[in-house]
């Protein structure tokens, strides 16, 4: 893998060299990172930068990876992505230059970020903590009962949340500073395959047949609802007191995050993000087969616009400073302007786009040839 990055970060050097003056130091604000699966522990899928953010974008650096890139984690001045499930890589977010790589075991490695520190648990739920800016190891643990963990984690106030699959399913508390075991609670039915929402001081879970909330510190149940059944766990937004739970059948449900009410539905193949452009709130949905994107307004329910790519779209939409980022399998990536969904931008990547981030004044793609044979690439954005 060195060998390989060797050539393609010689590209990078010149491409960051080139475009310095357009952007050199990224804000290092918190709650401008991207620190798990659609962009945080809400999952909302969204950001309002503190600096100005709007096209045109300039390519920052681009790097090719011998291995399918995961989703970018952006925090601290860096990019954080892992390459054949397995290798982690931390790039300087601003020049694409390697600051560490670190080898995880086995395979299928998600992470999350918070407070300095990364943590990545691979598939079968042994979940390690890393210094953010050295990839020293701080601690590592095995999560028990559970054999296949295929949901990202999240990281939030000094906890780590994440799912297990296997025999029904788990959902894991584990500490920040010492990887003990917080708690761990067992049977949930088709549990163990969606990735975890927090909000409100709980968390949020949709196990497939039962939608649940937890006290995010005891591990309590606040409350569960088991009268929705899909066929499987899938992951949940949160988002002003309410909770996005997707699902294969009887459809996605909206619901109270007080009380697990059900209070209506939306459309689409992912957890949606959410935005708010002023008073007025948006969601944005995918539907991965004609790649198109939805977004509804949450007042009125009604389509606002619609955008359908060119070919097949595997990733959620991404939100910042009223600007939309979607990629397509064709390679393409497209910025639309969020009130009206014009195309405003686009630039291409080598693979399929499977993953975009926004964080620290940046967006950052991830794209990769799954199949053969099996490269990745990972490119930072910013405004010229």
């Amino acid at each position: 893998m060195r060998v390989a990055l060797r050539y393609a970060l010689l590209g990078v050097a010149l491409l960051a060299a080139q475009n310095a003056s357009a952007f050199s130091k990224p804000p290092d604000i918190a709650a401008e990172y991207a620190t798990t699966y659609n962009m945080n522990p809400e999952h909302t899928g969204s950001v309002d930068f503190s600096e100005p953010f709007a096209p045109p974008f300039t390519r920052l650096w681009d790097v090719q990876l011998n291995g399918p890139a995961s989703y970018p984690l952006i925090a601290e001045g860096n990019v954080y992505v892992v390459s054949g499930n397995i290798d982690l890589f931390a790039f300087d977010l601003a020049t694409g230059k390697q600051k560490f790589e670190h080898a995880l075991s086995v395979w299928n490695n998600l992470g999350a970020y918070d407070a300095g520190q990364i943590f990545y648990v691979n598939q079968t739920g042994m979940m390690v903590a890393l210094d953010a800016q050295k990839g020293k190891q701080n601690w590592a643990v095995q999560l028990p009962n559970q054999s296949s963990f295929n949901s990202p984690p999240i990281a939030v106030n000094g906890r780590v949340y994440v799912s297990g699959a296997g025999e029904g399913g788990d959902l894991y508390s584990v500490d920040q500073a010492t990887g003990k075991i917080a708690w761990d609670i067992r049977g949930m039915m088709n549990g163990g395959w969606g990735s975890p929402a927090f909000g409100q001081k709980n968390v949020y879970y949709n196990a497939g047949c039962q939608y649940y909330a937890f006290d995010a510190d005891k591990g309590s149940v606040s409350w569960i609802d088991d009268s929705l059944c899909s066929s499987g766990g899938k992951g949940t937004t949160y988002y002003n007191k309410q909770v996005y739970m997707p699902s294969d059948d009887p459809g996605n449900s909206v619901l109270k995050a007080k009380n697990g009410a059900l209070t209506g539905t939306f459309p689409g193949d992912f957890t949606p993000s959410i935005f708010a452009i002023g008073k007025r709130k948006y969601m944005l949905t995918v539907t991965y087969h004609d790649g198109t994107v939805y977004c509804t307004s949450l007042g009125s329910g009604n389509v606002v616009w619609k955008f359908t790519a060119p070919a097949i779209v595997f990733t959620p939409a991404v939100y910042a400073n009223g600007y939309v980022m979607i990629g397509d399998y064709a390679n393409n990536v497209f910025v639309l302007n969020a009130k009206t969904g014009e195309q405003v931008w686009t630039t291409t990547m080598s693979h399929p786009i499977y993953n975009i981030a926004a964080g620290q004044g940046t967006f950052v793609v991830s794209a990769s040839d799954v199949y053969s044979p099996g490269l990745g690439e990972v490119a930072a954005f910013a405004p010229q």
